[in-house]
């Protein structure tokens, strides 16, 4: 197998800042959203496949759903099943063949688009959960969404804040200039030295609080290549070639 380019691109931190809450596991949803992201780029059929007979079979089921909801609900009927959770994997995956026979036709029509792409063996079914999202965010569009528009839902994250406003405050001192005794260019000089004196101050603050509270995020140093290897190699099951994989 060829070797892969270790500078693919910038280093990927796994966590939106610096730090982390300590019982939290962003970088985790970080990781997980780098993998998706490089299915997109290197094995787009994926998602093709996944917006053929999979939505075909889920778009009904969600519009009968939404049809028997009340009057005040109809505006934003979709929105309001997804985010009460009526339509997940779980609810599916447990669908009873007998009383539930097209939740399970949905089922099977997922469950036979992971095996095809190696995507049916995620921790705690996460890709299947993520498909189903990712229905719903497809739904809208009457056959198919455009190509262009095939990619995965986002997906609502929520973290824990744990500096408190007064903490991460950073507060600057207020500046004059009288251009009577004052050239332009010292004035300059003195409120950047005066503004850059106080934010290392705060910052450096905020950064001692941080590292009480909290553990640093981690980055990977290879940037996507690690996560676009993985794709080639379990979903594609093809060598990788740097060469072609630009």
């Amino acid at each position: 197998m060829a070797s892969i380019p270790y500078d693919d691109g910038p280093a990927l931190w796994l966590g939106l800042g610096e730090f982390r809450n300590r019982h939290e596991f962003d970088e985790v949803g970080v990781a997980r959203q780098c993998f998706l992201d490089a299915i997109v780029k290197d094995a787009p059929d994926v998602l093709h496949d996944l917006s053929d007979e999979p939505l075909r079979l889920f778009r009904p089921l969600l519009a009968r759903a939404a049809a028997a909801l009340p009057e005040d609900r109809q505006p934003f009927a979709w929105q309001y099943l997804r985010y009460q959770g009526a339509f997940s994997w779980g609810s599916f995956k447990y669908a009873d063949d007998a009383r539930r026979p097209e939740d399970a036709e949905v089922r099977s029509a997922l469950t036979r688009w992971a095996r095809r792409w190696n995507l049916d063996q995620s921790r705690d079914d996460w890709v299947m959960a993520r498909a189903v999202d990712t229905l719903f965010g497809w739904a809208d569009y009457a056959v198919a969404p455009p190509a262009e528009r095939l990619t995965w839902t986002d997906e609502a994250r929520s973290t824990t804040i744990e500096l408190t406003d007064q903490e991460r405050r950073i507060e600057l001192p207020s500046f004059t200039w009288n251009p009577q005794f004052e050239r332009e260019a010292e004035a300059r000089e003195r409120i950047r030295a005066a503004v850059n004196a106080q934010l290392e101050a705060h910052l450096g603050r905020i950064r001692d609080l941080a590292k009480q509270r909290h553990l640093p995020t981690d980055h990977l140093k290879s940037g996507a290549a690690h996560f676009r290897w993985l794709v080639w190699y379990q979903v594609l099951e093809m060598d990788w070639r740097p060469e072609v994989a630009k």
